[in-house]
């Protein structure tokens, strides 16, 4: 098994992401702020400081500003190096980082057609339950 998992492995060195490690720390941070206010609706002040483990160590997250513009549906991570990075709420695509500097997404949002039915108008649970028959002795 292992030989075989060897002769699968590309011959490619792994090059890390190119910017400052704090930077994408803070770009996560702020991903995963807007998405817990914007998509689940947590309360920014709890989100902030219970979630995001993985996307940066708590000391360095303590020395980041965050702000959540409900306006603009999006949330900004600031560094004590003054580097802001944010992350954008983008309807059917959820909240999206954006590059570092920028205001708006670099491509057009895609018309997303749903195919569920009205939720306002279908009957839940949904009239067509399986009947299951049990029988015993």
């Amino acid at each position: 098994m292992f030989a075989r998992a060897a002769s699968l492995v590309r011959k490619t060195n792994s090059v890390p992401p190119q910017g400052n490690p704090l930077e994408h720390h803070a770009s996560g941070f702020a991903k995963v702020l807007c998405s817990a206010v914007f998509v689940t609706g947590v309360d920014p002040e709890f989100a902030a400081e219970n979630i995001g483990y993985f996307t940066a160590p708590y000391e360095e997250r303590a020395n980041m500003k965050w702000r959540v513009d409900r306006e603009n549906r999006a949330v900004h991570v600031t560094l004590p190096n003054g580097v802001t990075r944010t992350t954008k709420f983008i309807r059917d695509l959820g909240c999206q980082p954006l590059p570092r500097g920028e205001k708006s997404a670099f491509f057009e949002r895609p018309n997303i057609e749903s195919s569920l039915s009205d939720a306002a108008t279908t009957n839940w649970p949904p009239a067509e339950k399986p009947r299951i028959s049990i029988r015993f002795g």
